[in-house]
């Protein structure tokens, strides 16, 4: 469930298990797993049950690795899945420090238990073994309840990135299980931004003074604004361009410096044939950070377009400024263009 670097399938196939199942290696697993998933999902046929096995045994047998006198196991049909599952959340369930009665095995010397808790990937390997439970129409589990483990993920997990994996994926279990565009969604994204960033007391969600929240760029820089922004982008691609634009126009109110520190956000209004709100929302970026030659590029690009997106002497007047704001290295691409 989380966004680690890709992994392609031929790559998965290829890879020994020796490779893969060590202690501390979930987020290879991670990778390995989703890839898998996705094939089985895409294929619907007997490849796609191997698929499925697959990914079920390297979430098993990467949790085996980590306690004493548990050696991997095979998966020999899929109708074995459900159990195997069963009897392997209680092995996450122990390592996470989750509430479980049964008795089982120790953990390894190496994998101790308040490091394991605080290892975002291992959290996203359990919430997909749950899921995968769950999705099994002959599972006889009752429905986890989603948020609550993630909530316990985010109390366990105190780096930003792998906040950032878990905050990505309740967005998407959010947006799947609520709608995207629904408030309960939108109030996962407040939390996530006012978690990796900081600085804020109430969402414009919950009131109407939206404009009284302290200034953005006051709080942090924006360099600063990566995580919150690639979330934000996340959420917004699974809406329609209308109803976007009116969640980035309600941000607008409150975090307009956050919207601002990625300019890519001006498509939304260049899509919607908005040009003066899109080029007025690049100047507003370039407020923000007028040493940027991304944006400066981004501006003379439009301009350049002509007719209703600028003119010859508009395309003059920003290279000139950007001559003047860039240094010297940059700004010869402007001296030259025009």
């Amino acid at each position: 469930m989380d966004c680690v670097g890709a992994v392609g399938l031929r790559s998965v196939n290829e890879l020994n298990d020796s490779d893969i199942l060590k202690p501390g290696r979930f987020q290879i697993v991670n990778s390995c797993v989703k890839e898998l998933l996705v094939a089985d999902a895409k294929e619907g046929t007997v490849s796609a049950s191997v698929h499925a096995k697959k990914a079920v045994e390297l979430l098993v047998n990467s949790i085996r690795c980590c306690y004493e006198s548990l050696p991997p196991i095979s998966i020999t049909t899929v109708g074995d899945i459900p159990d195997t599952i069963d009897e392997t959340i209680t092995l996450y369930e122990k390592a996470l420090s989750l509430s479980t009665d049964i008795r089982l095995p120790d953990l390894l010397e190496s994998c101790r238990q308040q490091r394991l808790k605080r290892n975002a990937h291992l959290w996203l390997n359990f919430l997909l073994l749950s899921s995968i439970e769950f999705s099994d129409p002959d599972s006889n589990s009752s429905q986890p309840n989603f948020r609550v483990l993630f909530e316990k993920a985010l109390e366990s997990v105190k780096g930003k990135e792998g906040r950032y994996l878990l905050w990505r994926e309740y967005l998407s279990f959010e947006g799947k299980v609520a709608g995207f565009g629904e408030k309960s969604t939108l109030a996962v994204l407040w939390r996530a931004i006012n978690d990796l960033c900081g600085g804020f007391e109430k969402s414009p969600l919950e009131s109407s003074r939206a404009l009284e929240i302290p200034d953005f760029a006051k709080l942090v820089g924006v360099k600063e604004f990566g995580l919150s922004t690639n979330l934000l982008k996340f959420l917004l691609s699974g809406f329609s361009r209308e109803k976007a634009l009116e969640v980035v126009e309600l941000l607008m109110k409150s975090r307009s410096e956050l919207l601002h520190a990625c300019p890519s956000f001006s498509r939304l209004y260049f899509e919607l044939d908005m040009v003066e709100s899109g080029k007025s929302f690049l100047i507003d970026c370039l407020k923000c950070n007028p040493k940027s030659p991304h944006i400066w590029k981004l501006i003379y690009q439009i301009e350049d377009l002509g007719g209703q997106f600028g003119s010859a002497e508009s395309v003059k007047r920003i290279c000139r400024l950007a001559e003047e704001t860039l240094p010297e290295t940059e700004a010869a691409f402007f001296r030259h263009v025009c």
